[in-house]
């Protein structure tokens, strides 16, 4: 393989890449939380909105129009 080096990393590069890999494995959990934080929030305010609409009120039909054509459509 052309692209390995001809030597292995030292103990000490090795040793300063595991405390990389893990200072970047921190700052992803951090972002994570953050993220689900925000969604959590998204989701509150979704809920809050839904009920603050309430179910809309069901359509009322004519009875006394004059044909099937005059009343509003029911959805049907």
């Amino acid at each position: 393989m052309a692209d390995e080096p001809d030597k292995p990393p030292t103990y000490e590069e090795l040793l300063t890449e595991v405390v990389q890999l893990q200072d970047y494995a921190l700052h992803l959990e951090e972002v994570n939380r953050g993220l689900q934080a925000g969604i959590a929030v998204r989701d509150a305010e979704i809920q809050r909105l839904t009920v603050k609409a309430g179910k809309k009120p069901a359509r009322q039909l004519d009875p006394k129009a004059a044909s099937a054509f005059d009343r509003p459509w029911n959805g049907r």
